[in-house]
């Protein structure tokens, strides 16, 4: 299964509507597509989620890392050697973790369609399914409220809930949304980095207790060790870490100092599904669950997640729903379902992605 061609396109998906959080405000997503191809004809798709306040990377950088450098670090290799495959790409390029995670979901889907698996059996699980959130992004509270009823309406037992600006208005969304939506439903809330002192931010905590919040994600900005570590002995609702745990050694330090209890994995940071098994398996030996998230990403991305998800028993929680905050042109046929708030996984081979759209690619 020598890797005989590699190709690169680019692509365009607008959101369903404007997506606010506290570093920033997206209508539209620009997003890239990876084609291996095997001797043997086998094909596997991956797809790289670029994003300049979590890894560093824009779709300029990733481009230059795909065409300079791993895809003549790949080519000749076996498809489902993917441990080589990560080595030679850690050769010749550091960082450009999104882009990394595009080859390695590749890869993964040529392995298990060669297996005749999908993929999360591939992997040795069993589950076909993992319930997920839905996210409401920033705007007023009384929207937020709305929407949120609208999810519950919809099937989600689950709703993540974007903070981050002032702790007034942050308080008023949890009272508004938990008001609309009764004591049933599980309230998860993400700052992303917004609140930028521990104290602050345990304070707001502490108020948010009362409307039974099931976690609080990454309350801090990234590179706080030490605001992380002070905070976790000032709270009790549970603490979730997504931007400062992108990388192994990240989550060791977090753990070591008993700063979370929960990490949150996503693929585009971690540089994809292989070294997300080595965190997921790292984290459930010293007993912090994971969580499965993602970067507002195309079915291509979230069908990986989703598999990684159900093939270890360490992921208690998910948030995966980004092709369903986006307009998702990009695929029109895939295996992954949506169904009462779980996302399912059919039985077909690799990550499932049947018919691509390739009326909105644009080769590089």
């Amino acid at each position: 299964m020598k890797i005989i061609k590699t190709e690169l396109f680019v692509f365009d998906i607008c959101y369903r509507e404007p997506f606010h959080i506290s570093v920033q405000t997206t209508s539209k997503k620009q997003g890239l597509l990876v084609k291996i191809t095997t001797k043997n004809g086998l094909i596997g798709y991956g797809e790289a989620a670029p994003t300049k306040y979590v890894t560093n990377e824009t779709i300029q950088t990733c481009k230059k890392a795909f065409l300079q450098y791993l895809f003549p670090a790949i080519k000749g290799l076996e498809a489902d050697d993917i441990a080589t495959a990560h080595k030679v790409m850690d050769k010749a390029i550091k960082g450009a973790h999104s882009a990394k995670t595009a080859i390695d979901m590749a890869l993964y889907d040529i392995a298990s369609k060669a297996a005749g698996l999908p993929l999360y059996k591939y992997l040795g699980g069993k589950k076909d399914k993992i319930q997920t959130d839905m996210t409401i992004s920033i705007k007023s509270p009384e929207y937020m409220a709305t929407s949120a009823k609208k999810f519950v309406k919809a099937g989600f037992g689950i709703l993540k809930i974007k903070l981050g600006t002032t702790p007034e208005k942050d308080l008023k969304r949890i009272k508004l949304i938990r008001s609309a939506i009764g004591p049933l439903v599980k309230i998860r809330v993400d700052a992303n980095q917004g609140w930028k002192d521990y104290k602050i931010a345990a304070k707001l905590i502490n108020d948010l207790e009362k409307y039974d919040i099931e976690l609080v994600e990454q309350p801090l900005p990234k590179n706080d060790f030490t605001g992380f570590k002070k905070l976790k002995k000032l709270v009790n609702i549970p603490i979730a870490a997504d931007e400062i745990a992108q990388t192994l050694s990240d989550v060791k330090r977090l753990i070591s100092d008993r700063s979370v209890d929960i990490v949150n994995i996503k693929l585009m940071k971690c540089a994809g599904i292989y070294h997300g098994m080595e965190i997921a398996e790292y984290c459930k030996k010293h007993n912090v669950a994971c969580m499965i998230g993602g970067m507002c990403e195309t079915k291509v991305a979230v069908a990986a997640s989703a598999h990684l998800a159900c093939a270890n028993d360490n992921f208690k929680y998910a948030d995966l729903d980004g092709d369903l905050l986006l307009d998702d042109k990009l695929v029109t046929k895939a295996s992954i379902g949506l169904k009462n708030g779980w996302r399912t996984l059919a039985n077909y081979p690799g990550l499932g992605i049947i018919k691509i759209n390739e009326k909105i690619l644009k080769s590089l």
